[in-house]
């Protein structure tokens, strides 16, 4: 690519100082000699032959441009009324006034302008019109006249007269040749500048991707110790992506952890049950008069807690894998919470726990009415599981009607959470005891579920916590209206 611009920008150089010389040349000439024209006409007109000779002077030895000056006679004569010679060899002080008549010829029959070129060669004169299109530049005609200009015009009395401007042939084949030469050098000289420097940049600008692309072997292999080095702050896009790769690593090695963790988690968890299962029924089996109706409730409710377990782990792979289907509908949540809370009367009655539910009127949502009973149960199971030895937890529906929402509130009053681990309470996998223990309710794995159950419905969500007081956890549901409340 580098290269690639330098040829472009070669070729550019090429056509504007060698290829179109020819024409840059006679244009500016061209202008000069219609500026000269334009003072020589005013002052002819105006009867000024001081002013005349003095312009004519003055532009003649500035823009090195010889003039003459002739009047027109009825016997086809000519009379020169301006001399101005200030270059060698100039072409119309150094030809016949034949030649000069049939100059004004061609003039008239062109509408009184000729713009030509007179070469002299062998004692011979030519004098071929000028072209100044783009083609006939580029193509490079083989001849090196001096330009000259005709311009017949009148002065105030009708007297015709002609003007005639010569300007040195520039020797434009030569030094055409000769730019086009030095050219060849410049542009050879700067593709290998070019090459070379595309080389050294390639192999810096490459060499960082080079090293992280071996990086990225080793992550994927299992290393997420590799550390990704980009190219120094001068390379500012491959110290980025180093950058984020670095932090992407640090991510899959924590996520890798927290598996690690909640497979051993799960083991335990699904061992737990199934050995009392076991024990309890040989018991039953192998001693006469164990077969009670307390063993028997044990059994039931160790493969009730088993069941619960595999139906969270379905549930959270489903999440994982985007599977989960909704099906909204509109339904009493109040009512939803009411019915949820009567499955902890055994906690209530046996172990002393205490659930309020605290709400001032009964709203309707449009949501999946499974699911949002399972986020509920699990963030109630959560707080009973977490609640301090007051063994209270409160349910709050909150009603906002400016913003035609509903929340519900959980709180417990336990340890609460601190705040370099409450940014991470949602996210997958992640414990803020590390140290596992069976939950007294529920399997442990509700936030999982919560959070994915949520943002399937698209809620609000959040958790608020203090250390020492407990926590809060809490999401919010556009609220329906009372005409499209099921009757």
């Amino acid at each position: 690519l580098l290269t690639g611009f330098a040829v472009f920008s070669m070729i550019v150089v090429w056509l504007f100082q060698i290829g179109l010389l020819n024409y840059f040349y006679k244009r500016i000439k061209l202008g000069e000699f219609k500026s000269l024209y334009n003072s020589v006409q005013e002052d002819v007109l105006a009867e000024d032959e001081d002013a005349l000779n003095r312009d004519a002077l003055t532009v003649a030895k500035k823009s090195d441009i010889c003039v003459l000056l002739v009047r027109l006679q009825s016997n086809g004569t000519l009379e020169k009324v301006v001399s101005v010679d200030v270059v060698p060899d100039c072409a119309i002080h150094h030809i016949p006034d034949l030649k000069l008549m049939k100059l004004c010829d061609e003039a008239l029959s062109r509408g009184g302008t000729y713009v030509g070129e007179i070469v002299f060669g062998e004692g011979v004169i030519t004098v071929h019109e000028a072209a100044f299109d783009l083609a006939d530049s580029l193509k490079g005609q083989k001849r090196s006249g001096s330009l000259v200009y005709v311009r017949l015009f009148q002065n105030s009395d009708g007297d015709p007269y002609a003007l005639m401007l010569n300007s040195e042939g520039f020797p434009l084949d030569s030094t055409r040749a000769t730019l086009f030469r030095q050219f060849f050098w410049i542009i050879l000289l700067m593709v290998a500048g070019a090459l070379v420097t595309a080389l050294l940049l390639s192999r810096r600008i490459t060499g960082p991707i080079i090293r992280m692309n071996r990086s990225a072997h080793r992550l994927a292999a299992g290393d997420y110790e590799v550390d990704f080095a980009g190219g120094g702050p001068e390379y500012r896009e491959s110290e980025e992506l180093a950058d984020s790769l670095n932090y992407a690593a640090g991510e899959l090695e924590k996520t890798d952890q927290l598996q690690k963790e909640l497979i051993a988690n799960l083991s335990h968890d699904l061992r737990t049950p199934l050995t009392m299962i076991k024990g309890y029924g040989e018991v039953m089996r192998d001693i006469p008069g164990e077969n009670t109706p307390e063993n028997i409730q044990i059994i039931i409710d160790e493969t009730t807690h088993l069941t619960e377990l595999v139906n969270d782990t379905l549930d959270i792979s489903r999440l994982n894998a985007g599977t989960q289907k909704m099906e909204p509908a509109v339904f009493n949540l109040t009512a939803t919470v009411q019915e949820i809370l009567l499955r902890y009367d055994r906690l209530v009655k046996h172990e002393g726990y205490t659930v309020e539910f605290d709400y001032a009127q009964e709203v309707s949502v449009f949501a999946d009415r499974t699911l949002m009973t399972q986020v509920i149960y699990n963030l109630i199971n959560n707080a009973i599981n977490y609640t301090d030895e007051s063994k209270k937890v409160v349910v709050r529906q909150v009603v906002d009607e400016a913003k035609g929402e509903v929340a519900i509130r959980v709180e417990d009053f336990g340890e609460g959470i601190s705040p370099e681990n409450l940014r991470m309470i949602w996210d997958r996998y992640y414990k803020v005891d590390q140290k596992h223990k069976r939950a007294k309710c529920g399997t442990g794995l509700g936030l999982s579920i919560v959070r994915g159950n949520l943002e399937l419905h698209k809620a609000r969500y959040g958790v608020e916590s203090t250390v020492g007081k407990g926590s809060v956890f809490w999401f919010a549901l556009p609220m329906v209206s009372k005409d499209e409340e099921p009757q």
